[in-house]
């Protein structure tokens, strides 16, 4: 006798479907934004006292993930983030510009939000939700910066209330398919495991698939992991806080902000390039020595058979700049160095057409002011 086919899943769902053990099965694997660490359509938390770097991770996290680099020599998926900033957009600006100097990069898939969406209010992620479609930005992440802030007139103590911005929360999961990252304070309380935990009542903690602690001795940050639910803890990252100047502003004084950089950690920079990665490699050697232009690179690239998709594109075009075989030039235009020269093939022949190079666009994010952020004393 035949052994019998397995059925497809029923193309819709409803919320309480009684899932077979064969169906379950069949699911797809739960994946990853940042390999180990924060899992693809994931509700996470990430907390610490204030002063302890809690933003300078979210936010070197997000953007990662936004420009797909490495995050911390640890892989990412590329894809779009929407930062929720509640407090000090300005501050947040000037950490965003440090960190694409820090790498050399522009984060264009990396959106802010200036005004706190209140979870308790359906009003306002209804009106989250439809100023993204209205914008067509469609986000695998939503950093929201600060929990507090976002939860103004509740209880944190509250498990209802939690419940409720719980509940809120996975509705704009569902809506927007992406993962929730919630930036929160700590309490007095202590774990056994890694210190204090996280301020407010433990429906949060309940309901969360990722809780990371942020602490800071000195110059050193550490990310801890206090709960991985679909997979084990990560160990602990120990991060250093460098100062990126940022020049002066129009009044002249200096301003400056910090990056994160992983101690001890080695990027295996020179690692053997796989066939994509060569592929863009290649592609861009095509054009000689001239600026290209990301639109020149990506066209010629996709006309090719074989070619990686627009998203993993930029992941290795990242990689490549990592490397040091390929220089980000201002806003949107690469050339190829004398590294990259070295290990291109040069298959695919040089263009006829010069570029033409796009105007640096402004900032959305309002100007930031002259105050300098050191790594001793440095806010969240």
């Amino acid at each position: 006798m035949a052994s019998p086919m397995m059925m497809p899943l029923p193309p819709q769902r409803s919320k309480f479907y009684p899932y077979s053990l064969t169906e379950l099965e069949a699911l797809p694997t739960p994946s990853w934004l940042i390999q180990d660490v924060l899992p693809e359509e994931s509700f996470s938390v990430l907390f610490g006292a204030p002063g302890e770097g809690k933003t300078f991770v979210a936010v070197d996290l997000a953007l990662s993930i936004a420009t797909g680099t490495p995050w911390q020599g640890t892989a990412v998926e590329r894809g779009t983030v929407v930062y929720m900033a509640g407090e000090a957009v300005s501050g947040l600006r000037r950490r965003v510009k440090a960190w694409e100097d820090a790498n050399s990069l522009t984060a264009g898939d990396f959106f802010v939000v200036r005004e706190a969406v209140q979870f308790t209010k359906s009003s306002d992620v209804d009106g989250f939700l439809q100023d993204l479609r209205n914008c067509g930005v469609e986000p695998v992440l939503v950093v929201v910066d600060t929990l507090a802030r976002s939860f103004v007139g509740a209880d944190e103590n509250s498990s209802t209330d939690v419940g409720e911005l719980v509940d809120a929360a996975r509705r704009v999961q569902q809506v927007l398919g992406c993962a929730i990252l919630f930036v929160h304070h700590s309490n007095k309380r202590v774990s056994k495991k890694n210190g204090p935990i996280e301020r407010g009542s433990g429906a949060l903690r309940g309901a969360a698939d990722v809780m990371m602690q942020v602490s800071k001795s000195g110059a050193t940050v550490t990310l801890a992991c206090d709960k991985q639910k679909e997979a084990a803890e990560f160990d602990a990252v120990e991060l250093r806080m460098e100062v990126v100047s940022l020049g002066s502003d129009k009044h002249g004084p200096p301003v400056s902000s910090c990056v994160l950089r992983r101690l001890g950690h080695q990027p295996s920079a020179r690692q053997a390039l796989n066939s994509a990665q060569r592929m863009v490699l290649d592609v861009l050697a095509g054009f000689g020595d001239r600026l290209v232009t990301t639109k020149e690179w990506l066209d010629r690239l996709t006309a090719l058979p074989g070619a990686p998709c627009e998203r993993t594109f930029y992941t290795h075009a990242g990689l490549l700049v990592s490397r040091g075989d390929v220089q980000h030039v201002g806003k949107g235009c690469y050339a190829l160095t004398a590294s990259g020269a070295a290990s291109a093939r040069t298959a695919y022949p040089p263009a006829s057409s010069e570029a033409s190079f796009p105007a640096a666009s402004a900032t959305t994010l309002e100007e930031g002011g002259a105050q300098q952020e050191t790594v001793e004393g440095s806010a969240m």
